[in-house]
């Protein structure tokens, strides 16, 4: 059972999200790896990029490094913006980045100030669940969930799996959620990255036609499947 959940609604209209298709990919096509199997493609990329800009926070949390290239997009869209890098395995990591913190404890470890002004982004396939009730107690308002597989999929719990179950799990989600909107594909497929039928999982609608005739998005269209509902969350 796979449903589209949305909570609230963000101040943001989809044609902001169109809008800023075209300067995303002038920075992303700067990026410093090429090859980012394992971490996030054009799909969330652009997600990131759009909301961490309409966020505009003071202080980014980055759960879960990989090889560097979320560091890297994060701190060119954001280049005022305190960095907090958390990776237990510094040694894979191939962009490094001057400005960040790092630290391989986890942020539910932190003790920062002036929470409302925090974005923690969540890219390291833990709990979900666990990852809401640790921000409640730490007063983080904004989070971003990179892995919000659907059910029966993926390597973690996810807000989206939880959501599905509608019990007393969900009931906590609804209960202390303002603001939970899945960013939507840039193209979708036919069939998903595990081999199966995508209208399997209710998707917000694509941005564009996949018969868009337009060299200049292949990069999202090649990369499609490599999204995976990512989720903007507003804590109450």
């Amino acid at each position: 059972m796979n449903k589209l959940i949305t909570i609230g609604e963000p101040t943001f209209t989809r044609q902001d999200i169109i809008n800023s298709i075209d300067t995303f990919l002038k920075l992303y096509n700067k990026r410093p790896i090429k090859n980012n199997n394992g971490g996030m493609k054009s799909p969330h990329c652009f997600a990131t990029y759009f909301l961490l800009k309409y966020l505009n926070k003071l202080t980014i949390i980055e759960s879960g490094v990989w090889k560097g290239q979320s560091t890297w997009l994060i701190e060119n869209t954001c280049p005022l913006a305190k960095l907090i890098c958390i990776e237990p395995i510094l040694n894979r990591v191939e962009y490094i980045s001057t400005k960040a913190q790092y630290t391989k404890y986890d942020w539910k470890y932190l003790n920062l100030n002036n929470t409302e002004d925090i974005i923690v982004f969540l890219d390291d396939h833990q709990n979900a669940l666990e990852r809401i009730k640790h921000a409640i107690k730490k007063g983080y308002k904004h989070l971003i969930f990179e892995d919000n597989y659907p059910t029966g999929q993926g390597d973690c719990l996810s807000l989206k799996q939880v959501f599905d179950k509608n019990n007393s799990e969900s009931k906590y989600l609804y209960d202390n959620i303002e603001i939970y909107y899945e960013f939507p594909p840039i193209f979708t497929k036919k069939l998903t990255r595990w081999g199966d039928n995508w209208s399997n999982y209710p998707t917000q609608q694509p941005i564009f036609d996949n018969i868009i005739n337009n060299e200049k998005y292949k990069k999202f269209l090649d990369e499609a499947t490599d999204y995976t509902w990512i989720a903007y969350v507003k804590l109450k």
